[in-house]
């Protein structure tokens, strides 16, 4: 969803991506660095889903006139997830480089409201902090 290139005349010679992360034990979903587009999310869901826990994208999102064609914001953050039926969701892509206009603290607040109000749980609605890390078996322990 999101185009590439790094120099004026490299544009979408490479593509970005994600990734359904899949053992005998978990399934995990990396969205990467995207846009929202309901119908490539739910497409995803239905080939690769369900998943324990998705990596969503929730920060730079701002202006929506320009970004939204690039990132998605924290509540298309949480659609990704609905789409693909992830039962866990992990922010990520946000609070370390400002890359545009959002304030600081809007992207895991804006994620934290939508996914509640969404269905999803707080122990399944994962902010970290910078640095933090925490064990992949915690998604499965619920199951």
């Amino acid at each position: 969803m999101h185009n590439s290139g790094r120099g004026l005349n490299n544009q979408n010679k490479t593509l970005w991506c994600s990734w359904a992360i899949r053992n005998t034990s978990i399934n995990l979903y990396f969205a990467g660095d995207t846009a929202y587009s309901s119908g490539a999310f739910k497409e995803i869901g239905g080939k690769h889903g369900p998943f324990d826990a998705a990596l969503v994208p929730i920060g730079a999102y701002e202006p929506r006139d320009f970004m939204r064609a690039y990132h998605a914001n924290p509540e298309e953050a949480v659609q990704i997830g609905l789409d693909i039926n992830a039962k866990t969701l992990i922010a990520m892509h946000w609070g370390t480089i400002d890359l545009s206009d959002e304030p600081y603290w809007d992207p895991p607040q804006r994620f934290r409201e939508r996914a509640g109000t969404s269905g999803y749980a707080e122990d399944r609605t994962w902010i970290l902090k910078i640095g933090e890390t925490r064990a992949l078996k915690l998604l499965t322990a619920h199951k």
